[in-house]
């Protein structure tokens, strides 16, 4: 498989991903004009924690069962602004803002494996 091709098929995995995390909390329940909203894994530890200001979701985080963060996205005027996303054991997988445009995506070892403008 080529590099090209192992970018797109890593971009399409992460896309699934975040609709497996992003969507489907929203039609759990109303999501809260304004604080914090939080959803937990079943032995009680923190799975998502949404903030949201003026009915506008500002932050979502999402959380391993280990504890460590997953996916950090950031929100401006209700529209993805930034996104980090980790492996499991902590090291940078994945990071992108709206202002740079430029993804880059990390291997475990936290290696760049590649990097292009959005």
């Amino acid at each position: 498989m080529d590099k090209r091709t192992k970018r797109m098929l890593s971009a399409v995995l992460i896309s699934v991903f975040i609709f497996a995390y992003e969507v489907q909390p929203a039609f759990c329940r109303p999501a809260p004009k304004n604080g914090v909203q939080k959803e937990f894994y079943a032995k009680g530890k923190v799975r998502l924690v949404s903030k949201h200001k003026d009915g506008h979701l500002v932050r979502r985080r999402v959380y391993f069962r280990n504890g460590r963060l997953m996916l950090d996205f950031r929100y401006k005027n209700g529209e993805l602004y930034s996104k980090i996303i980790f492996w499991e054991n902590g090291q940078l997988k994945n990071k992108w803002t709206k202002k740079s445009g430029v993804e880059e995506y990390y291997s475990q070892t936290g290696r760049l494996k590649a990097s292009f403008k959005r």
